[in-house]
């Protein structure tokens, strides 16, 4: 008997995908269209990355907001 294989569709979030990874202990998930068809893969490593970027893109918009609120408020 074997076991069907872990995947995600390309219109999924990060976040379906890295816990569907984590669910079935995998670090790295095949990316397939409707038809099946592989289009990709991502890892955890690829999934990281891409919070990270993210996560400090939040961080700069953060105290960039945080910056313009003092400066009005000098004014």
């Amino acid at each position: 008997m074997t076991t069907p294989v872990v995947t995600a569709m390309p219109n999924e979030s990060m976040m379906v995908a890295l816990a569907r990874m984590r669910e079935f202990g995998i670090r790295r998930l095949p990316i397939t269209d409707e038809n099946n068809k592989l289009v990709g893969v991502i890892s955890n490593s690829n999934l990281v990355e891409e919070l990270s970027s993210l996560l400090d893109s939040l961080v700069r918009n953060i105290h960039s907001s945080k910056t313009r609120e003092v400066a009005l408020r000098s004014e």
